[in-house]
């Protein structure tokens, strides 16, 4: 968390909420709101926001309901072009420098995943019809009401605006904005097959982690190209129980970087297996190992059910800014 709020602090021209039952830092950012509630508090706020009673569920199930925060948070969101949601098991880069005056005035949905609307960044024109998209989605009220995610703020959504684009009601831009140490051969090969034949992918590879976040900044250190944000999407979870395959972190007042060397120590095939994924990548490339995803994509394709979704859901542990 406390990285999380100091790269707020390094975007002073974005205003952040966050709704928690948690007190606030002594050294809380000035561009960090928070509003208290209490869980089963917060899950009544979100019902009277969409005029339905919801009962209090498990915490993930708050990922979902990103969706409906346009129309939840109208009144904190009234004298705003844009609204936007994220995660807390992240680092913010300069947003402004990926979200220009100009690019917002092009586009009604900005996200920084090239493949599909995501739950770490995505913003929103904070108009009637924008905020109001989730509905479109089929039974989204049975779906909210139900104790399970089911990546409405995700590929749920993304579909939904994919027909409005093509109805020519809504204007998208995906591009990859972030990094992230995350890297499943079979659920990335199967959307990239997937999404690929809507139209809305085209490059493969996600960025993956080493980075570093020097002074408001966040760097690809694979690339040196400067991303919106660094997603810690598995680490929270190995750490400290893996603590010894945990990366080394060079830290200051200003930045922090990793270790290359150690940072595939978390993937599920063990240290072994991380070692040798390690060097296949440092030896033969990213690219080779695009291409073996690819091929393991067809074949995932061709030997699927017809009808059913070849996409992994693996939810994890998060939380909620807005």
């Amino acid at each position: 968390m406390p990285l999380f709020w100091e790269s707020c602090r390094w975007n002073p021209n974005v205003h952040f909420i966050l709704a928690t039952d948690q007190a606030e830092p002594f050294n809380k950012p000035y561009n960090l709101e928070f509003m208290p509630f209490t869980l089963p508090d917060f899950w009544a706020f979100l019902g009277r926001g969409i005029g339905t009673e919801i009962k209090p569920m498990r915490p993930y199930k708050l990922c979902d309901f990103k969706v409906t925060y346009g129309l939840a948070f109208q009144d904190k969101l009234k004298d705003f072009d844009f609204w936007g949601w994220c995660d807390l098991d992240m680092v913010w880069g300069h947003i402004r420098t990926f979200y220009t005056d100009d690019l917002l005035s092009q586009y009604d949905i900005l996200t920084s995943s090239h493949y599909s609307i995501n739950g770490q960044c995505t913003l929103f024109r904070n108009v009637a019809h924008v905020n109001n998209l989730f509905r479109k989605v089929p039974d989204v009220f049975d779906i909210l009401k139900q104790e399970s995610w089911w990546g409405l703020d995700e590929l749920r959504l993304n579909e939904i605006a994919l027909e409005e684009e093509k109805a020519g009601r809504l204007k998208t831009l995906r591009r990859q904005l972030q990094v992230s140490e995350s890297w499943n051969f079979w659920e990335d090969a199967a959307e990239h097959f997937e999404l690929k034949e809507k139209g809305t992918l085209e490059h493969f590879p996600r960025m993956l982690a080493p980075c570093r976040w020097e002074q408001g900044r966040v760097y690809h250190c694979a690339t040196g190209k400067e991303m919106v944000l660094h997603h810690f999407l598995l680490w929270k979870r190995e750490y400290p129980r893996n603590a010894r395959w945990y990366p080394y972190w060079n830290a200051s007042m200003t930045g922090w970087e990793m270790n290359e060397d150690d940072i595939l120590m978390h993937f599920k095939p063990g240290r072994a297996g991380a070692r040798w994924l390690h060097y296949f990548m440092t030896r033969f490339g990213v690219a080779t190992l695009n291409r073996i995803g690819r091929v393991i994509g067809r074949c995932w394709k061709s030997l699927r059910p017809s009808g059913k979704s070849a996409r992994v859901k693996n939810p994890g542990a998060s939380s909620e800014a807005f």
